[in-house]
């Protein structure tokens, strides 16, 4: 019999949970039921956990965990691999970026001097962090909340004009596609698209779409060591946050994980601060919750900007903490292994 304790990362340290005990003779059954345990606080001996354990032949053990003790928390998926494992055995990641259009951007697309601009500074640090991940290099490129030449404002449009193909190739590519075509654009409001209500902010739009490239990909019969990445820049703070909440929660089931990052005070967007729901699930229509947290949010203070005094480091660790825990969250709970392992 072997103990084994149950640890909890939180803000980048562990802390104990408890612990529970299982024999080899357990592990080594050839059974697919799940094999309950019950997680006990080292001192009280109370249960604080519950763990279940699938084991079959030729199989490595899928273990499944949900606190007990704390209200709507989320069950938390064991991995035994890492997010390096994954990527090491066939993980393909798809990243789609999309910057705000509408006229709260205006300044942050504006150039002093030979200074570059602040949406251009926040594509490079893009460039630099994220497009690595990228597999195949092809980026998806778009803008939201802009007008087109009749002054109709589009929900969201590809920077390069293309709609049959909106990718771009290579971090340079994107970051060159911006600053040909961005000018080309008026900045408008959401709330004036004529065709669905929105707020001035909305971003929600592209949620959908990009839930509608893993449904495209599936059809294609996507490997199932696909995931998508979301990476919206966003400038303001009016978004109708009802509809947001329910399309992020219907996220569950795909892989998908969405970094915002918010041009601003911290205090200037506590609508979309809410959506990194780390504590506890988002909470939608018809009490639907959240199963798992695939949403990170990144305020960056322009300033810092400006005066490039905004740490790289800092901005890749909080543009990626979460990440892998997502994505090693999401392959979890469907049972999928890296490649050749």
């Amino acid at each position: 019999m072997t103990a084994n304790e149950i640890l909890e990362k939180k803000n980048r340290s562990n802390t104990l949970i408890g612990e529970f005990t299982i024999t080899i003779e357990q592990l080594l059954a050839r059974s697919s039921d799940k094999l309950p345990f019950s997680v006990l606080d080292k001192q009280t001996r109370h249960e604080v956990a519950r763990l279940s354990i699938t084991c079959q032949r030729d199989k490595k053990p899928i273990p499944e965990f949900k606190v007990a003790s704390r209200r709507g928390a989320y069950t938390q998926y064991l991995n035994r691999y890492s997010f390096n494992d994954y990527c090491k055995h066939g993980l393909e990641i798809k990243t789609i970026c999309a910057l705000d259009m509408t006229t709260s951007s205006a300044h942050f697309h504006e150039r002093k001097g030979n200074q570059p601009s602040i949406m251009e500074q926040i594509l490079r640090h893009f460039v630099k962090i994220l497009a690595p991940l990228d597999m195949d290099q092809e980026f998806p490129f778009f803008g939201f909340g802009g007008r087109d030449d009749l002054g109709n404002v589009l929900p969201f449009f590809p920077l390069n004009g293309n709609p049959e193909k909106p990718e771009c190739h290579g971090g340079e590519s994107l970051i060159q596609c911006y600053l040909e075509n961005h000018g080309k654009f008026t900045l408008g409001s959401m709330a004036d698209v004529q065709e669905k209500k929105y707020s001035k902010n909305d971003f929600h739009q592209l949620v959908s779409y990009t839930v509608d490239q893993v449904m495209a990909e599936r059809a294609k019969g996507m490997s199932g060591h696909k995931y998508f990445i979301l990476f919206v820049v966003i400038t303001g703070d009016d978004i109708n946050l009802k509809e947001t909440i329910n399309l992020l929660i219907g996220l569950t089931e795909f892989p998908i994980s969405v970094i915002l990052v918010a041009l601003g005070d911290r205090k200037s967007f506590p609508k979309t601060i809410s959506l990194d729901a780390d504590e506890s699930p988002l909470i939608g229509d018809e009490n639907r919750k959240a199963k798992r947290d695939q949403v990170q949010v990144v305020p960056i203070n322009p300033q810092e900007l400006l005066n490039n005094t905004l740490s790289s480091d800092y901005l890749t660790r909080e543009v990626l903490a979460e990440v892998p825990i997502q994505v090693c969250s999401y392959f979890a709970m469907n049972s999928v292994s890296p490649r050749n392992l």
